[in-house]
């Protein structure tokens, strides 16, 4: 059994890209693929290093606990409306054979999900 939620996450996601690799044309996971990019980049930006602050905290207790995981939730909120409104920008950069900009704005709800889960 894998006890590190990160490797299990991982493991997770490879199965998924290689599903969806097995069921969509290439075209849709090379957008998909160029939208996890945009994705990592800015997961950067809505999880702040806050729980990475959190575990390493020598004494910490349940208020700072609640502080960071609102704080980041709002903060993957923020990146998420963000990259939200400028989906057709990011989806320029994509084929016009796949629908880029719902893809961007499916993506990015994924980003506050992912800020709250750190915690």
């Amino acid at each position: 059994m894998i006890s590190n939620p990160r490797v299990a996450s991982k493991i997770v996601s490879l199965a998924i890209f290689v599903l969806l690799t097995r069921l969509l044309p290439v075209e849709a996971i090379g957008a998909i693929a160029m939208i996890a990019v945009y994705l990592a980049m800015l997961q950067l930006f809505g999880e702040a290093g806050l729980a990475d602050y959190l575990v390493l905290s020598k004494e910490r207790d349940g208020l700072q606990e609640q502080t960071v995981f609102w704080t980041q939730l709002g903060l993957g909120c923020l990146v998420a409306a963000l990259l939200w409104f400028a989906a057709p920008l990011a989806a320029a950069s994509i084929a016009d054979s796949v629908p880029g900009e719902a893809l961007v704005k499916a993506m990015a709800l994924n980003l506050p999900l992912i800020a709250a889960a750190r915690v």
